[in-house]
């Protein structure tokens, strides 16, 4: 049902993700760089994961802001009644994070994240958004006959990391399709601006990078949709920059959001 694409190994190349019912597993399809894609659900670790959860809203994020692109779920079955075919199945299913381990291989780390994501929901959209400006990814959770779920990631660790607000001029305003390398070091990570992902939902429009414990970037590449290229040079890390195409780094302010 639902579907998203992310870089999970560091490699340059986007992989994909798609939700089905339970019994079908979530899968986990890597791009071999040539065209092709083969089904590595299995190689990822996610298949005993994903067997008995029915999934809609999916997004590879990296909650922890350790380089790697992890993977959330929001899960809940099409059938009230689901009980009465498959006993181990219910209609209410717990959300799921699995967190990438390093070259797009997941452990599930639900259960180590809060009470929020293991309580049972008929979940359907997700969307994923740094709300409050502070450098981690919180998740908004549509549930059917229940209130909405904002889950706030208060992060809880030192990494690092880089937000980046893309502005087309050439390109489409909102430069979905622009393609966007970030280096610090002999190490390298990628994204792509996307316009509609996961279930029914969109995420927050500025790309956002885990990086670990560096201070700093050494480089960030846009390689925009009509063809233009923009370069910049050395960037300090947790901080929220915006890029206009032709113009480079323009200037506009974040404000954090206190939570109430």
């Amino acid at each position: 049902m639902g579907t998203d694409a992310a870089d999970t190994r560091g490699n340059g190349w986007q992989d994909l993700i798609v939700t089905h019912l339970d019994f079908e597993q979530a899968r986990l399809y890597r791009n071999l760089g040539d065209g092709s894609f083969e089904d590595a659900t299995s190689d990822a670790r996610l298949a005993y994961a994903t067997f008995h959860l029915s999934g809609f809203g999916v997004k590879f994020l990296d909650y922890d802001n350790d380089g790697n692109r992890d993977l959330f779920m929001a899960n809940g079955h099409i059938l009230d009644n689901i009980q009465l075919f498959h006993a181990e199945t219910r209609y209410a299913e717990p959300k799921a994070m699995f967190r990438n381990a390093g070259k797009g291989v997941f452990e599930n780390v639900t259960g180590k994240l809060g009470p929020d994501l293991m309580a049972p929901r008929v979940s359907r959209g997700a969307a994923v958004a740094d709300f409050d400006n502070d450098g981690d990814l919180d998740i908004l959770v549509n549930n059917n006959g229940e209130a909405p779920q904002l889950l706030r990631n208060d992060g809880g660790n030192s990494n690092r990391w880089l937000e980046i607000h893309l502005i087309g001029v050439r390109s489409n305003r909102d430069a979905v399709g622009a393609r966007v390398r970030v280096t610090a070091g002999d190490w390298a990570t990628y994204d792509q601006r996307k316009g509609g992902m996961s279930y029914q939902s969109a995420h927050d429009p500025r790309l956002h990078f885990g990086l670990g414990n560096r201070e700093h970037v050494d480089s960030v590449e846009v390689r925009w949709p009509s063809g233009s290229i923009t370069r910049l040079g050395r960037l300090r890390s947790d901080q929220i920059i915006t890029i206009k195409e032709g113009e480079g780094l323009v200037g506009r302010a974040f404000p954090k959001v206190q939570p109430r």
